[in-house]
């Protein structure tokens, strides 16, 4: 049974990394990010859990030329044996949090995730808005995502079958749970993958940290809820990864503002229904808004369309553009003050052979 997320593709890699080395190496799993360091949780060849430890960030020993640097939770690092990073493993997913700032500036959240759990509480009242967004980002980063609806036991029985209902037509795998049913709870978990590293994704006191101690058996703090709106508080401040029997878990902090996913086809496939009615309006760069032949505005007037799911994903779209207007923006200056400090130093370089100083 895998443990830890290994498999043979990462087996292959760390065969292939020792045979190309000629040095004895160890293999390790980011668990943790902090402040100028990270934790690894080491691993025999088989893949179990070993011991935790704390790698200083800036030791210059580390491989620190791979477009992968610095390392995320959840990267497969090989260490030497003085504890340096060789490499950092190829990662076969990278989930990032779009930028809700105008710097454009991408957050990485962690790697080589096979499910993300997006997590949104019952109560208060559910947020389509964030479960779509939340979704868009998995997708965009070829992560699965399955929709968690927690607290359960806060509503009536007949609540949650037509969100989950919805969800499901929509995203394919819905699940509702309560922490008082812990049936519920190991229900989800026999269905996930064995050995997939799945991630949790939610606002804060939706429960993700309770979540993670049932399905693994742990004993994470939690906070208790608010009796005025039920709203739990803000327990889990950094995200970490736990090894569970059969699954991984990357536990992390709630989410409060969600900028769009910068993939507009990852957008287009949580509206699958509005994307398919838009490829059929007469012009391609319809705004879906006055233009004659609109076949997303037909389908509104007819009711086929929910107002509101447009709108929502009219905004993550013009969300998207200008992030990716704001990212082409950002690399272009970088580009340009690079290639000023080359002509820089090409200048003073050239100065010094000619002996002028």
């Amino acid at each position: 049974m895998p443990v830890m997320g290994w498999d043979e593709r990462w087996d292959a890699l760390m065969r292939a990394e020792a045979a190309l080395s000629g040095a004895e190496l160890a293999l390790a799993r980011v668990s943790g990010v902090h402040r100028g360091a990270f934790d690894v949780m080491a691993a025999s060849p088989q893949g179990a859990p070993g011991d935790v430890a704390k790698v200083g960030l800036s030791d210059p020993r580390h491989a620190r030329d791979q477009e992968e640097w610095p390392p995320v939770v959840g990267d497969w690092v090989v260490l030497d044996r003085e504890g340096a990073v060789r490499r950092i493993l190829p990662r076969r997913s990278l989930l990032e949090r779009p930028s809700v700032s105008r710097d454009s500036v991408r957050q990485r959240i962690a790697a080589n995730v096979d499910v993300a759990l997006v997590v949104e509480p019952l109560v208060p009242e559910p947020s389509l808005g964030r479960i779509e967004r939340l979704v868009a980002i998995a997708l965009s980063a070829g992560i699965e995502p399955w929709i968690v609806l927690t607290k359960a036991d806060l509503v009536g029985p007949e609540v949650p079958g037509p969100l989950a209902g919805e969800l499901e037509r929509r995203f394919g795998n819905v699940r509702v749970t309560s922490d008082r049913d812990p049936g519920s709870v190991q229900a989800l978990l026999r269905d996930l993958p064995d050995g997939a590293t799945a991630i949790l994704l939610g606002r804060s006191g939706g429960g993700k940290s309770t979540l993670t101690n049932l399905m693994l058996g742990t004993s994470q703090r939690v906070q208790q809820v608010r009796e005025s709106d039920h709203k739990g508080r803000h327990t889990t401040t950094g995200r970490h990864l736990i090894s569970g029997e059969r699954l991984v878990v990357i536990d992390n902090p709630g989410i409060r503002a969600i900028g769009a996913a910068p993939d507009p086809d990852s957008i287009d496939r949580v509206f699958p229904d509005i994307a398919e009615l838009a490829a059929a309006c007469r012009f391609s760069n319809c705004t879906h808004t006055s233009e004659p032949g609109c076949a997303v505005i037909r389908a509104v007037e007819d009711g086929i369309v929910d107002v509101a799911a447009l709108d929502r994903y009219e905004r993550m779209q013009r969300e998207a553009r200008r992030t990716e207007l704001r990212q082409d923006a950002r690399l272009a200056r970088e580009a340009e003050r690079g290639a000023s400090r080359d002509g820089k130093a090409g200048r003073r370089a050239m100065m010094r052979n000619k002996g002028r100083r």
